[in-house]
């Protein structure tokens, strides 16, 4: 087996444990440590540049900005690790919007009458 595959199955097996570890906790749990400290530290700050970081930040990930983002990290996925990973990214990216979709479905049947 080439080195360099071995390498991407390690790194690869790695974040999958750690993803699942992850998700367990988050099922389990209704906030992670840390995140309502967190929450009030960012909500406390004042800083009008930090406030237009913030806007441009999230303007930045929404609309266009965002599928033109998932292309270029797709591009240089595909630069620096090769085609199979950016294929993986791409698919991601294109499925993430159906799995809003589903939320969403999922989410108005609670909001029924009973």
């Amino acid at each position: 087996m080439n080195k360099s595959l071995r390498y991407k199955l390690i790194i690869g097996m790695v974040l999958l444990v750690i993803s699942a570890i992850l998700a367990i906790f988050a099922h389990s749990t209704p906030y992670f440590p840390g995140d309502v400290p967190a929450m009030q530290l960012i909500q406390s700050l004042n800083s009008p540049l930090f406030t237009s970081f913030m806007i441009i930040v999230s303007q930045g990930f929404t609309g266009i900005p965002a599928v033109l983002l998932v292309i270029a990290c797709v591009l240089i996925i595909w630069w620096r690790l090769g085609m199979l990973e950016a294929i993986f990214m791409a698919a991601t990216g294109v499925l993430s919007p159906i799995a809003n979709l589903f939320k969403l479905i999922m989410n108005s049947r609670d909001l029924r009458p009973l």
